[in-house]
């Protein structure tokens, strides 16, 4: 989601193909007032994994989240191949 200009609410998520049917392999999104990871297994298990809570002081949470959204994405595509391994493996 975007507000003037800056994304103030995100889930990047990556997902694999499994009998016609799109499963969740790893998200982070800014739920809960923190930037998160979740990551699932083929089995339906999930890890949370907090990644830096998200500032309320100073009204900078627009401006923290809005640079942690390419972060994110750099993160997701990064790492796809060894998720996506790790993922099968589990």
């Amino acid at each position: 989601m975007t507000y003037r200009g800056k994304v103030v609410d995100f889930a990047i998520m990556q997902q694999v193909l499994v009998e016609d049917e799109w499963t969740e392999v790893t998200r982070i999104d800014t739920k809960h007032g923190e930037v998160h990871r979740h990551n699932f297994t083929c089995d339906g298990a999930e890890d949370r994994i907090v990644i830096e809570k998200i500032p309320t002081a100073c009204g900078n949470s627009w401006d923290f989240v809005d640079s942690w959204f390419q972060k994110a994405l750099d993160i997701m595509f990064n790492e796809w191949e060894s998720r996506r391994t790790e993922w099968r493996m589990r």
